[in-house]
């Protein structure tokens, strides 16, 4: 009878803890990211945070020293990225500068690897936060190490439209 039991109950478990998880989180990674990245988009803002902290190099303990973020809004026509078939994206900056970087690009479900192309090598693991045949919003963190210290950066590219 213990042995009927414990199979029954073990049965219970196994069902009631297979289901299905919620749609609407957003941190779960179900948002809807399967639309075609390809084409020109056009940048609206970019938004960065960055937090310096200093490292006990006995402990290992970090401590915010200095924390900073701003929001670069870009003018009508100003900023563009093209993602093309050969898997390269261009990102574009109108204005004095006229600033062009060229990155590979690999997507994979809402992950987004980016590669520099040129000058120092650089390589970003970005997460697609939307992604449907008119919007994409993305973000990315980088860190290194200043002497015994490190910087952590976190970006935000919102309200990228075709």
């Amino acid at each position: 009878m213990k042995k009927v039991l414990f199979l029954l109950i073990s049965i219970t478990l196994i069902f009631s803890s297979c289901q299905k998880e919620d749609d609407n989180n957003p941190n779960n990674g179900s948002n809807n990211t399967s639309g075609s990245i390809l084409g020109i988009w056009e940048a609206s803002d970019w938004t960065y945070q960055t937090d310096e902290f200093d490292i006990d190099t006995i402990t290992g303990t970090k401590t915010l020293i200095n924390s900073y973020g701003s929001t670069i809004i870009y003018l009508p026509n100003q900023a563009f990225w093209t993602f093309t078939n050969d898997g390269l994206l261009n990102c574009q900056e109108m204005g004095s500068n006229g600033e062009t970087e060229t990155w590979s690009f690999l997507k994979s479900g809402n992950t987004l690897l980016l590669e520099s192309t040129e000058g120092e090598y650089r390589f970003l693991n970005c997460t697609i936060t939307t992604l449907d045949n008119n919007n994409l919003s993305l973000w990315w963190e980088t860190s290194y190490n200043v002497g015994s210290g490190l910087v952590i950066e976190t970006h935000n590219v919102t309200n990228l439209t075709k």
